[in-house]
């Protein structure tokens, strides 16, 4: 076992002097060290920590705003895309529409063209042969004309 002697802390000049200069100093460590922890640490931890607290509950905010935000975006984004495939189908609807009512126009038109033109060529046919019936005197008359002036008959 080890004796140590109070002497021994009490002498100088050996490797470590030990005496009451050490001792105060330990004191005046421990109590600068309370000291700085309770007036300077434990503010600044506090307001650390408030901070930190603001900053989640903003980033809290924002996560859920963003999440809010994303929601309507991508509801908005199928709304207009839905809209969009109605308004496709709905002209596509009209082009289909229109080329029926311009088929079925074309052809209405057609037939009233195909039966105006039958109807004049049987007016004209009945004309014509009218024309022609009462004309035939006359032209039998100025044929008799011609013929008797150029081969002097008569």
């Amino acid at each position: 076992m080890i004796h140590v002697s109070f002497p021994f802390f009490l002498t100088t000049g050996g490797l470590f002097d030990f005496d009451l200069t050490f001792l105060a100093e330990i004191l005046l460590f421990a109590i600068l060290s309370l000291a700085v922890t309770s007036f300077f640490l434990s503010p600044i931890s506090s307001i650390l920590s408030d901070r930190a607290k603001d900053v989640n509950r903003k980033l809290l905010k924002a996560s859920v705003l963003v999440t809010v935000g994303y929601t309507r975006f991508s509801q908005t984004l199928q709304f207009l895309t839905s809209e969009l495939k109605e308004l496709n189908r709905q002209i596509e609807l009209t082009k289909t529409y229109g080329t029926m009512v311009f088929e079925e126009e074309f052809t209405c038109v057609e037939s009233e063209k195909d039966e105006l033109l039958q109807e004049l060529k049987q007016t004209l046919s009945n004309d014509s042969a009218s024309l022609f019936w009462k004309i035939s005197d006359t032209i039998t008359l100025l044929t008799d004309k011609f013929f008797a002036k150029k081969f002097k008959f008569r």
